[in-house]
């Protein structure tokens, strides 16, 4: 994998991820980060951004609503790094 000749199915993620006791998402946007040399905060806001327009905020506005952290969050990725 670190040579890139080979890439993990979803299941060695997850299995990568368990070891490491991180969700296999956080894995996977910290890779995409580093890939396109940007922040982590850039790409979690260009995913909610993405989420927004796809119209799977629906999901997105219940959390919101029942976790008052989660509009925090997106405060803390909007803030200047």
């Amino acid at each position: 994998m670190e040579r890139g000749l080979y890439a993990p199915t979803i299941e060695k993620l997850d299995d990568i991820a368990a070891v490491l006791g991180a969700h296999p998402i956080t894995l996977m946007v910290g890779s995409y980060a580093l890939k396109d040399n940007r922040s982590v905060a850039k790409v979690l806001e260009d995913i909610i951004e993405e989420i927004e327009r796809l119209e799977i905020a629906e999901g997105v506005s219940k959390l919101r609503k029942n976790n008052p952290k989660a509009n925090q969050v997106r405060g803390i990725l909007k803030s200047p790094e």
